[in-house]
This record gives C-alpha cells, structure tokens and sequence, in this order.
C-alpha cells in the first residue's frame, strides 16, 4: 500500500508530506484547488512522463517521493530483486525532474531508471481516471481480469502453463535434434576420422613424457657412455680396477689370517665389497649395451614425441585428454548411428505433450466462456447502480489469431469492448471511454474480480454525472472495495468524502503573491466543516452543519 507521499516544488505546491490510510483516502476541495495534482504528482514518482509545467515556477527542479509497504512474496517485491534492490517490506520510489530535463530516478536510494520505475509503479498502484496509463487501457491485462474472476480458473491455468512448459522443453529438444540431423553424414565421416586418428597412434598414458627422457638421455650419449665406461673400466676392466684389488686384497687377508683367526672378519666384509662391486660392473656393462641400442632408434622416438605434438595441438592438451575426448566421440558417433530412431520417440513424445496441452487448454477456454457471460452480467448490473443505465460491456473472447495455438496462457484472448451511450456498439475501452466512465467500469469490474498484486486504487473523476442515490450506492461500493484494497480518490460529492476513513482537503494559498496548493488531513470536526461547505457552499448555516455531521454519522453504518 501507499503509505506516505512527499512532494517538493511541483506545479503550485511547495512541499507536502502525506501519509495515508490503508483503506478508504478520499481528497476534496474547491475547483481549482489542486486536487489531482496530488495524483499527477503521483503519477511522476511511478515513472510516467513529467511536463515542463511540473516543475513549480522558480524552482529548479521537482522531487516526488513515494513509500510503500510491500509483502516480502509480493510481485513488487521481486521485481525489486531482479533489478538489484534490497527490499524486505517497504519500496520507496523518488524522482527529481530538473528545469533543463535532466532526471534522477531512485528505488530505495538505488539509482535506477525511469522504465525501472514504471515497472514497479506497474504492479503498486492503478489509477483509473483521465491517466493514460490505467490498466484498462493495457488490453494483455483483459485475460488477466477475466481469470481472476472464478478460482477454477486459476486452478486449471497453472496446469496449463505446466504443460506449455513441458511442451516447449521437448519441442526444443526435438528441434535441436533434427537440426542436428541435417548436416549428420558429414558430422558422422568427421567423427570416424578423429577417432581413427587417435586409434592408430596408439597412445600410452604418460608416454610422452617417458619419450622427452629418453631423448634428453639420447641427445647427451656421447657424454653418459665415455664417463660409464671409464667408470667400467675403473671398477672391472682394469688390471688394477677396483674389483681386482678387493680380489687381491682378499687373498692377502686369507694367508694373513692363519696366523690371526680375528682377520677373517675384515675378509667376510671386503667379500661383501666385492659382491656389491660385482653387481655395480654388471649394471653399467648393461647399461653401456642398451645405450647402443637405443643410440640407433632416436629418429624414431623424436618422431613419436612429433607425431603426439600433433595429436595434442587438435585432440588435447595431454594424452589423458586426448583419449578421454576418443571416448566422447565413440560415444556421440554411437547416438549419431541411432539419430533417426532417437528422432522418432522425441516426435511422438512432443505429439503426447501437445495432445496434454490441449486437453487442459480447451478445458480452459470452456471455463473462460462460462465466466465471460457472468462478468459481463455482473459488470452491466454493477454499471447500471452506477447510473449508467444505457451502458453495454462485452468480453470479446476469441482464439489468439483466429487458431488453437499453443501458448503459456491457454489460446485465447480477450479484449474489453464498451459503450456508455444506448444505440452504440461496444468499442474498445481506450477509444471511447471518458475519465469519469473509466474510473466507474474499473470499479465495477474492481468488486466483482479480486486482485492479490495490486493493492492500492486510485480514482479521478468516478463522481462524474452522478448526484443522489448513485452517489450514495457509489460510496457504499467503494467502501466495500476499501476493506481489500487500499483506495485513493478525488470527489466532489458529500455521499463518497462522508465514507472515508482519511479525508484530506486541498486548499490554495496565497503566500508572499504567490499561489501555492497545500493538502490538509482533517480532524473530526475540520471534516464536518468540509462536509458543509460541500453541502452549503460558500455562506455554511447551521442547518449544513447538522446535515454534515447526520451524513457522517450515517456513513459509520456503510459495511
């Protein structure tokens, strides 16, 4: 709900700070006092085109500033979200509009822009009245009022948006595979390449990293096999190598041990030397054997690690890699051979989906066409206690271009047509209604349709052309329609100020040879003095005092 409006420097106001009730808010005052610029204020701060005359003469610029309190499940409230707005329970929307037609547009001190601003103001407030942008004249919202009207069809309209939804997500899926089907053969011949290729290299996991050593080790040969071999030739193939001396260094100890037992021990050990020295000779003389064999095969192995590099640069980064990406095209070329069947069972699945679709579609659009004929009755009955005796209201229901067509909301659509006057055909709303007959059908429609997103209505000009028991019946409906929403409205009749829970007075003032439009809430007794004034005009006797307060008092019964 709107629960307080701040208004700086626009048109003949200089500053005012409203707060209003959640119910009924009703504003009066004398013609020219400035009544609907409270709304056209209004209007500014939900992102609606400002004009020059907006801004108060001399002033540089206007500032509006509207607060909501909102429900945290609210549409407001995630909107709010999506644009990067925190908002737990209350949204306040301002605009500054400059003199040179610079605007600044703020959300919770967020700077946004003035779409951003329209779009929440969209799901806050309707106005109805001479304001171009009521909702009625927003014919997407025609469907939206008529569903609303009977619970059994928001019960079958969730399941039919399920069921688009699982209607399109198999008919992309189904899309996406006979596009993929087009260009098969060639996908199929590229695949079975690829994986030929990486086939025949028979690939070792790690294999290219064992090439770069041995290659490294090939390159330096020349250095590994002169300084093994001098060590070969040290440890064994010398006449004084180091195998030999332990040998003859064990034949020594053998005949000194003869005569010293204890000796025999040293000779266990130089025995164990000569053991391991044996196994050292052994090792290098093998080793100095493969190095030959692999001196002569370094071509080829510097002509895997290419061929691996080639994989590597089209297949992956590593062999890891490369055979991993085998498998995938092993598996894709395996869906690819069964592409026509898969094909197939998806067609007949999006068939199944669309059939479902339909089904709960035209179960729909038979509830709709019920409801259509009660809310035109109900609508004409409303019209009718509002003194528009010659009105006519027709839902125009009809199949979205003319076909049964798979669509979120079911395939109908629907149009409001009306007329105000006997002997003319109901046109759409937004070509023939005026303000006062816009402001009288949205509340007729407002009683028979509950509305759980937007919460505040506001009405200009709904007390056209009506005086006497149509002014009563019609502040006892908008009192009705104030215990669920919260309701805004400018009137110049006794019967609709008499029922408001707020009553707000605008007054001009002339200060400092300026005029300048403030806005009162009034007291109890303010309130039956204004009730008089509107009663008596300007010279207020007794007698309007005492009708005053009769009609106030008569109003606590309004239920």
């Amino acid at each position: 709900m709107l629960s307080g409006l701040s208004i700086n420097d626009f048109a003949i106001i200089k500053n005012a700070v409203i707060e209003f009730s959640d119910k009924l808010n009703v504003i009066t005052g004398e013609t020219g006092a400035g009544k609907s610029i409270i709304v056209d204020a209004l209007s500014l701060a939900l992102g609606y085109r400002a004009k020059k005359e907006s801004i108060r003469q001399d002033a540089e610029k206007t500032t509006v500033q509207a607060v909501f309190d909102i429900d945290r499940t609210s549409a407001a409230c995630s909107i709010a979200r999506d644009m990067g707005i925190e908002a737990e329970n209350q949204l306040i929307l301002s605009r500054q509009v400059f003199a040179n037609g610079k605007n600044i547009c703020r959300v919770n001190s967020t700077i946004v822009t003035i779409q951003d601003l329209k779009t929440l103001g969209s799901v806050l407030v309707d106005i109805h009245g001479q304001h171009e942008h009521q909702c009625l004249f927003d014919v997407s919202t025609h469907i939206k009022f008529l569903d609303k009207y009977d619970d059994k069809i928001g019960d079958i309209l969730k399941e039919v948006q399920a069921a688009y939804t699982e209607y399109i997500k198999t008919k992309k899926e189904l899309d996406e595979l006979i596009s993929y089907s087009k260009d098969i053969e060639a996908q199929k011949e590229k695949l079975a390449y690829d994986i030929s290729q990486i086939q025949s290299a028979n690939l070792i996991k790690d294999e290219d990293t064992e090439i770069e050593k041995k290659i490294i080790k090939l390159k330096n040969h020349a250095l590994i096999y002169d300084n093994v071999e001098k060590a070969y030739d040290l440890i064994y193939k010398n006449e004084k190598s180091v195998f030999q001396n332990l040998q003859n260094s064990v034949l020594y100890l053998s005949k000194a041990q003869i005569a010293d037992a204890s000796l025999a021990a040293y000779n266990e050990k130089l025995e164990g030397l000569i053991a391991g020295v044996e196994d050292v000779y052994i090792s290098l003389r093998d080793y100095i054997e493969e190095s030959d064999f692999e001196n002569a095969s370094i071509d080829d192995l510097e002509q895997r690690a290419y061929d691996i590099t080639q994989l590597k640069r089209r297949y992956g980064e590593s062999i890891e890699q490369i055979l991993a990406l085998k498998d995938e095209m092993c598996e894709k070329l395996s869906k690819l051979s069964n592409l026509d069947v898969e094909i197939e069972n998806k067609s007949k699945e999006e068939k199944r989906k669309k059939e479902e679709y339909f089904i709960k579609a035209d179960i729909l659009s038979e509830l709709r066409y019920k409801a259509k004929e009660e809310l035109e009755k109900g609508v004409i009955s409303q019209l009718n206690e509002l003194s528009m005796h010659d009105a006519a209201f027709v839902v125009d229901l009809k199949k979205a271009q003319g076909a049964r067509q798979v669509r979120k909301d079911g395939y109908d659509e629907a149009e409001f047509l009306f007329t105000a006057n006997k002997g003319y055909e109901p046109r759409p709303i937004n070509k023939i209604a005026s303000g006062g007959e816009m402001s009288r059908l949205m509340l007729a429609i407002k009683i028979l349709v509950a509305d759980n997103e937007i919460k505040t209505l506001i009405f200009d000009e709904i007390d056209t052309g009506i005086s006497g028991r149509t002014a009563q019946i019609t502040a006892n409906k908008l009192k009705k329609l104030s215990k669920n929403y919260q309701v805004l409205l400018i009137t110049h009749l006794v019967q609709i100020a008499s029922a408001a829970d707020v009553h707000f007075s605008a007054r001009k003032r002339n200060n400092e040879e300026i005029t300048q439009t403030e806005l009162v809430m009034l007291s109890d007794e303010e309130r039956v003095a204004e009730i008089a004034r509107m009663v008596g005009g300007v010279n207020i006797t007794q007698n309007a005092i005492d009708h005053a307060r009769q009609m106030l008092e008569m109003a606590k019964d309004i239920s």
